[in-house]
């Protein structure tokens, strides 16, 4: 396994929007991914010369931090891309995904422990977590805020 961090640049979108859509069988729009382009973080896990694996953190305003902790989102699809910026101590763990052939190994767990310790230092970091393992996840470095919808809020 080999793990990069780097930052989200336009050719990234084909291959994460594919990764997406063999895991949830459908995906979102190209804006959704547009929004990251040059603003967001990403850690990629290669197994074998392919993505196994991501996860994306990018710089978010003040205010949408503020709104996020205060359940004024259960996802981020109707997030403004205008609140993902470029300078901020303020940040977004907007997704984690591993392909199901390759759950099991701890890639999760190192794309998040390469985030916190090369990114998320001394940061303010939220995220709205809407599946178990995200939520699984986000308890390892985050506390829970609270519920919205059948979403939970978590962070530092």
């Amino acid at each position: 396994m080999n793990f990069v961090l780097k930052t989200f640049t336009k050719n990234l979108i084909p291959i994460i929007y594919n990764l997406d859509k063999t895991f949830y069988g459908e995906t979102v729009t190209d804006g959704w991914y547009s929004r990251y382009v040059n603003r967001a973080k990403i850690v990629l896990c290669y197994y074998n010369n392919e993505v196994a694996g991501y996860l994306i953190v990018s710089r978010i305003t003040k205010n949408l931090y503020s709104d996020i902790l205060n359940c004024k989102y259960s996802g981020d699809i109707n997030i403004n891309p205008n609140n993902f910026i470029l300078k901020s101590h303020y940040y977004y763990l907007s997704s984690v995904l591993v392909l199901p052939e390759y759950q099991g190994r701890g890639i999760a767990t190192k794309l998040q422990d390469i985030a916190f310790s090369k990114v998320l230092q001394n940061k303010k970091v939220c995220t709205i977590c809407v599946t178990d393992g995200g939520e699984s996840l986000a308890k390892k470095y985050l506390s829970f805020i609270g519920k919205c919808k059948k979403s939970k809020i978590y962070s530092n």
